[in-house]
């Protein structure tokens, strides 16, 4: 009845409607509108089955290539970026990743270990550090789909994402 920030609520609370207004909590900051919307709108798991199987009949299914750099990143923000990918209800797509020479080996072996275990993740390692453009260029030249999507080394993709994608590529 008296949303917050609304000239309802002013009036309100002018008129002595305080102890109305007291239990009424402030707004939602934008991180918890944020959840609340995902919560609403994410497929949950029997749609994204019901998902998966209906972009296998598709007859225009393309490859997407998603080119993620590698630059000074924590190992479980990479981890996360990396398993976002592989949990798409969408299964045409490739993993491109370079490592701009972090230096750190457990990064350089999270990469290899990934790249061995899935054949569509692709790892290639810069000689030298030479800055987030040139890791994005080598990145995309492992790229052999139809399409390229760029993903940052600390970013996730929600499971059906690619699905959208490629079900706009459909129309």
């Amino acid at each position: 009845l008296f949303p917050y920030g609304t000239r309802r609520r002013n009036i309100c609370r002018a008129i002595g409607g305080r102890l109305l207004l007291k239990g009424i909590a402030a707004p939602p900051t934008q991180e918890t509108s944020y959840r609340l919307w995902i919560q609403r709108n994410e497929a949950k798991p029997r749609q994204l089955e019901k998902m998966a199987q209906a972009a296998k009949k598709w007859a225009y299914r393309p490859t997407i290539s998603i080119v993620v750099p590698v630059c000074q990143t924590q190992q479980e923000l990479l981890r996360g970026t990396i398993e976002s990918v592989r949990d798409q209800i969408y299964d045409r797509w490739e993993l491109c990743l370079a490592d701009d020479s972090s230096g750190r080996p457990e990064i350089t072996q999270l990469l290899k270990e990934y790249a061995s275990k899935d054949a569509r993740i692709r790892f290639t390692q810069l000689p030298r550090a030479s800055g987030i453009s040139e890791a994005t260029n080598a990145a995309a030249s492992l790229a052999d789909g139809e399409f390229v999507a760029f993903l940052g080394q600390d970013d996730t993709l929600s499971p059906e994402a690619l699905y959208w994608v490629a079900g706009l590529l459909q129309k």
